[in-house]
Formats: C-alpha cells, structure tokens, sequence
C-alpha cells in the first residue's frame, strides 16, 4: 500500500480511535493468533482485536480470512529468504568442514527458533484435523509445507548429508534426522517449561539448547 495515498475513511476512523493504520496491521498478532486457535478456529474479528485494528479494515485489506492466512504464509516464506541465504554459505561450508558447518546448523536452528516457533503450531492445527476445526475439513498442510517447510529442507539436506557421510552425526537417514532435530527444537522452543528453564527468547537459554543438542547428535 502507497503510504502517500489518501487514508480511507476506515483508516481515518481507526486513527481516530487511536487505532493503528493498515500499515502497520501486526503480521506477529497475526501470526500468534492463527498458531494458538488454528485456521478453523479463527474469525475475522478476533484477529482484528488481537492487531488493535477493526474488522472492517481486516476485510478492506485481506478480503477474507482464507485471504489474509494466504498473505500470513507469503509473508513468513519471504521473511524465510534470510535463512535460505546462510543455509546456502553453510552448504558450501560443509563440502569442506562437514562438522563446523553441522554445527552452524543446529546454532542458526536454535537461535532462529523464537521468530519460527509458531510455525510448527500452525501445523499441529491442520493434523488429524476435526471437521469443526477446519472449513469444509480442508487441511492446509500442503500449503505450509510448500511455503515453508519444503524450502528449509531442500537448503538444509547437503548440510546434513555431508555430515552423514562424515560420520559426525549419528542417524542412517538425512530425512529423518532433519525431522527429528527440527521438532525436538520446536517442542524445547514452544514449550521452555517442560524443562524448567527460561522463555526460549532469554539467548543463554538458546546457547545452552544448541550446546546440548549437539552433544545428543554428535559422535
């Protein structure tokens, strides 16, 4: 949207209330709340009251809940381009220091994982789904997979197969050792209290997850 552009009669209404423009609708509020209640579980006017904006500015901008949860999946694969980048320089890492650039790996994964965190959420929602959770039962796993899930791997397998064929990493399988890592991060990330610790955005925490983790994996 033009930032220059005349503000709408919704917008000004929202300025007046003291609510914010639809420049600056929260892609985070957005994102916790899809992840908390899942798609089938959200409306257009709770999410508007979790952005501090009104429903009418939510349907002005997004058309629709389908709409805006498309939008939320855009926005997160091109926030993902930053992390595709590294996972390309650790690719090229790893033909050389199989070991130094596995162990950049599971750094970057942990220390990534509090702006990825709800990702896994968003997924847990559209498993096994109930048909009161989902509209007309659909499942939007292809569509978090292909946004996000599958372009993370793809980057991330060169990475995890050198260290396989090193033999630094314990596991048979470059498949499963990624699922297995990605959701034991998740599960530490998503839920900190399961171990006692501090939230999973205190960064000793982080460090300290990471330095375990490797240990688990490591031969």
């Amino acid at each position: 949207m033009d930032s220059s552009a005349r503000p709408t009669q919704t917008e000004g209404t929202a300025r007046r209330r003291g609510r914010r423009p639809a420049s600056e609708v929260s892609g985070r509020s957005i994102l916790r709340h899809f992840s908390r209640c899942g798609f089938g579980g959200s409306s257009l006017r709770a999410i508007a009251r979790d952005a501090h904006v009104t429903p009418a500015l939510v349907c002005q901008l997004f058309g629709s809940k389908e709409g805006l949860y498309d939008a939320l999946l855009e926005k997160l694969a091109l926030d993902q381009q930053t992390q595709l980048t590294e996972l390309v320089r650790l690719a090229d890492l790893a033909e050389r220091h199989p070991k130094a650039a596995f162990e950049r790996w599971v750094q970057m994964l942990v220390q990534i994982g509090p702006a990825i965190s709800d990702v896994p959420a968003l997924l847990m929602h559209e498993v096994d789904p109930m048909p009161e959770e989902h509209d007309n039962g659909e499942s939007r796993i292809p569509r978090i997979t292909e946004k996000l899930v599958r372009p993370f791997k793809r980057a991330s397998m060169p990475i995890l197969r050198k260290a396989l064929e090193a033999g630094i990493i314990r596991g048979t399988s470059p498949d499963l050792v990624f699922s297995l890592l990605m959701g034991a991060v998740s599960a530490t990330l998503l839920a900190p209290q399961i171990s006692g610790e501090s939230p999973a955005a205190n960064m000793d925490f982080r460090e300290r997850a990471a330095e375990n983790l490797l240990m688990l994996v490591l031969k």
